[in-house]
């Protein structure tokens, strides 16, 4: 009678360390493609965002979508693009800009949620000079503060911005991705709110393999290292410190 040979335990213990060497060299390549897909949905989350706003535009003579984010009181507004119940909490019902993105509650909170964005989401509020306190938030996504009204001087006067009044619209950020506070970004805008206690500061994402998408203008989005607004000079944070700030996010200039 013909015997069947069978595996002998040394025989056993070499396969699994091949299987476990391979799951060990595959992993950083699965997570890297998960991290890809991410990012994909994440563009395209903004880019659903930024035609939005460029529709609302086109419907309103012009005038692109005021991001106040002020809650009440003092408002809502009925001018305001997206109402806020709280500082760092959107409202999904409230705001001139739903209509355009969708009447779905879910689809609007799905839009406004990057997929790599973990939870607890965070927020900080304050001046310029105090990164404190800081607040739960429910979306991923914020608006360009100069969207608030122009000139600068006199943006909180919520005057809105045509989409002519923007230079280099396809280099200029409309919306960014953005980290909560103490992340790894940097501050580059506070837009989601005017400048005093109840400020947002917004810290530009870097969990998509080390970079931020951003939707510019034109409608198209793209990704960017965070570290192209540092300055060195200035403890590591910028407002209007760096060039790249004028280029990207200061609509008003011409550089």
């Amino acid at each position: 009678m013909r015997r069947l040979k069978a595996f002998t335990l040394v025989e056993l213990l070499v396969v699994i360390a091949i299987i476990a060497v391979l799951v060990a060299l595959l992993f950083p390549v699965f997570h890297k493609a998960r991290q890809q897909a991410q990012q994909v949905v994440c563009a395209s989350n903004m880019r659903q965002i930024g035609l939005a706003a460029l529709a609302y535009s086109a419907e309103n003579k012009g005038v692109l979508p005021i991001p106040l984010g002020i809650p009440p009181p003092p408002g809502p507004f009925p001018y305001d693009a997206i109402g806020c119940d709280a500082i760092g909490v959107l409202s999904w019902n409230r705001g001139t800009l739903w209509n355009y993105i969708s009447r779905d509650r879910g689809v609007r909170i799905r839009i406004f949620s990057c997929p790599s964005d973990a939870e607890p989401r965070w927020v900080q509020a304050g001046d310029t000079g105090n990164f404190n306190p800081k607040f739960p938030r429910n979306f991923s996504y914020s608006f360009n503060d100069y969207l608030i009204g122009t000139p600068p001087s006199i943006r909180y006067g919520h005057y809105g911005v045509r989409l002519t009044q923007v230079h280099h619209p396809s280099s200029k950020f409309l919306l960014m991705d953005m980290e909560g506070p103490g992340g790894p970004g940097d501050i580059v805008s506070s837009a989601s709110g005017p400048p005093g206690p109840n400020a947002v500061l917004v810290f530009l994402t870097t969990r998509h393999n080390g970079t931020c998408n951003v939707c510019c203008f034109d409608g198209h989005v793209e990704a960017l290292a965070p570290s192209l607004f540092k300055n060195p000079t200035v403890n590591g944070w910028s407002f209007i410190e760096t060039p790249n700030y004028e280029h990207y996010v200061d609509i008003f200039s011409d550089w």
